[in-house]
């Protein structure tokens, strides 16, 4: 199988809403194979898994979620996630990629964090 092919199909699910982008990202799968290799790789080391470090942030930290991912379960990500001391949580339409998949919604909702933690 070829490599965008590869990507395509894993893709074409998670960023439904996104498409232009997933386009683009398959595209450019043989530029970027070795990065993705190393991230893949990386994910399936001991030290990949940074959930007790979660209560050692003390800066606020904007929590984006794509409600339909099927890549990364929110069941097995929230109780790291609402460790955090300062976390805003809001979920977006969309299979993974929510800064994508829900652009003007995701900025508009970044926006308002950024302001009402004073970050701009």
């Amino acid at each position: 199988m070829r490599l965008p092919c590869a990507l395509r199909r894993t893709h074409r699910n998670a960023w439904r809403r996104a498409r232009e982008e997933a386009e683009r990202f398959t595209a450019s799968g043989y530029e970027i194979a070795g990065i993705l290799r190393q991230a893949w790789e990386g994910f399936a080391e001991p030290d990949a898994d940074i959930r007790t470090l979660v209560p050692r942030v003390k800066c606020p930290v904007f929590i984006a979620w794509a409600k339909s991912d099927r890549i990364i379960a929110w069941s097995l990500c929230r109780k790291a996630a609402r460790r955090f001391s300062d976390a805003r949580m809001t979920f977006f339409r969309g299979g993974h990629a929510a800064f994508l998949e829900d652009a003007q919604r995701f900025a508009r909702a970044f926006r308002q964090f950024a302001k009402d933690k004073k970050l701009v």
